[in-house]
């Protein structure tokens, strides 16, 4: 099963306005997430008082 993501706005202009780079390793961490949400090493953790998750991206 394959997810949808969703951006807010503030995250989308914080993507766009990130280095080419930077921004081709966040899209191909959150397209490996869509495949495979739950395996153990995608550095996410649920934030705490908030509806949403956070994503490290090393590199």
């Amino acid at each position: 099963m394959q997810y949808k993501l969703s951006f807010s706005k503030t995250a989308l202009k914080n993507l766009l306005k990130s280095s080419t780079n930077k921004r081709k390793a966040i899209l191909e961490k959150l397209e490996q997430l869509k495949l495979s949400p739950y395996k153990e090493n995608n550095n996410i953790k649920k934030l705490i008082g908030h509806n949403g998750y956070r994503l490290e991206i090393i590199g």
